[in-house]
């Protein structure tokens, strides 16, 4: 386990338990599960259909479970989980290119539809790459909001959360409704509120924390969530 900035040990993430367990693939499961959406989202925008990304991402998922982190992922991690995914469903899509031209040839290799594939991977992919990291980020948000909810829940504050919910990222400012119907008055709220938000926060930080192997990965990996936004 590493140190961060502060000389304090970088908190054990996700990648790093399933590192201390290559042979199981127990946490890369609940990757796929979590990471799903981005994926396909991602084919889509490399230029498959829609019904064709559903199949393709459902083939690379199963890959990576068949195959497990022992033998598929990289036993250190540099950077963060986001981009090395990335590549490796640019390079799934290259591969099963390369074995529909294999099978073409003459080869003897298992069938796969590889015409689902069709014209992706383009020159110039700038554009998927962006909305990959976009829905990458609204997923990591989901799954703090996700965890919040849960706390909030678990203390008996549901209902309040659910006020509270529309405000927690600013894309609504019309308070008065909430305000009424909690029978709060306006500091009261501001003051919940933003105890929330820093809550929210935390997590969403949780979160990006666990998609990286060390401190100094963390921080870029921030930047660049935050860069997702301006």
């Amino acid at each position: 386990m590493g140190l961060n900035e502060g000389g304090q040990p970088f908190p054990e993430t996700r990648w790093s338990l399933i590192q201390e367990a290559r042979g199981t693939s127990r946490g890369l499961e609940e990757w796929c599960e979590n990471y799903w959406s981005p994926v396909r989202e991602y084919l889509r925008a490399l230029g498959c259909k829609p019904d064709d990304a559903d199949e393709i991402a459902q083939k690379f998922f199963q890959r990576m479970l068949m195959q497990g982190p022992k033998s598929l992922m990289p036993e250190n991690l540099s950077g963060s989980f986001r981009a090395y995914l990335k590549r490796a469903v640019k390079n799934y899509l290259i591969d099963c290119k390369r074995a529909e031209s294999a099978q073409t040839r003459g080869g003897h290799l298992a069938r796969v539809d590889f015409d689902l594939i069709g014209e992706v991977l383009p020159s110039s992919a700038r554009e998927p790459d962006k909305e990959f990291d976009r829905l990458w980020s609204i997923r990591i948000m989901e799954l703090a909001l996700g965890k919040l909810r849960k706390e909030a829940q678990a203390s008996g504050r549901g209902d309040f959360f659910a006020e509270l919910l529309p405000f927690l990222d600013g894309r609504s400012s019309d308070r008065s409704g909430a305000i009424e119907r909690l029978g709060m008055n306006e500091g009261s709220f501001r003051a919940a509120l933003y105890r929330y938000r820093r809550r929210y926060r935390t997590l969403i930080e949780a979160e990006v924390r666990e998609t990286v192997g060390d401190d100094s990965a963390f921080s870029d990996e921030m930047r660049h969530f935050l860069g997702t936004w301006t």
